[in-house]
């Protein structure tokens, strides 16, 4: 049974990716109306994401490029096999999360 919070589609404009940001906000603070981001496999290339809290989420597989993560927390997020070229990280709390190994992120901005 596919998970019903998985995002269908592959491209995600700003404000589908904002609605699904507040609903995560309210999943980390334990309120009932409250969804886990679950972005797998989407494409959220050049999105404003800086500040967010992201943390448990699942990214895995989703385009990254050039967004701008800076001051973002992604700790305990699954960023495997995830395209982070271009982006800028930082001020990112990664900590616990999957990053892929051996693949490192190509021209992406690493500032901790």
């Amino acid at each position: 049974m596919p998970d019903e919070n998985a995002v269908q589609e592959d491209t995600m404009n700003q404000k589908e990716l904002n609605e699904i940001l507040e609903k995560h906000k309210k999943w980390l603070a334990g309120k009932p109306d409250g969804e886990r981001a679950v972005l797998s496999g989407c494409d959220l290339s050049g999105c404003d994401l800086r500040g967010c809290d992201l943390s448990g989420s699942d990214l895995s597989g989703s385009n990254l490029s050039g967004c701008d993560l800076s001051g973002s927390n992604l700790s305990d997020s699954n960023l495997s096999g995830c395209d982070l070229s271009g982006s800028n990280l930082s001020g990112c709390d990664l900590s616990r999360c999957d990053i892929p190994r051996g693949r490192p992120a190509r021209r992406s901005s690493f500032s901790f």
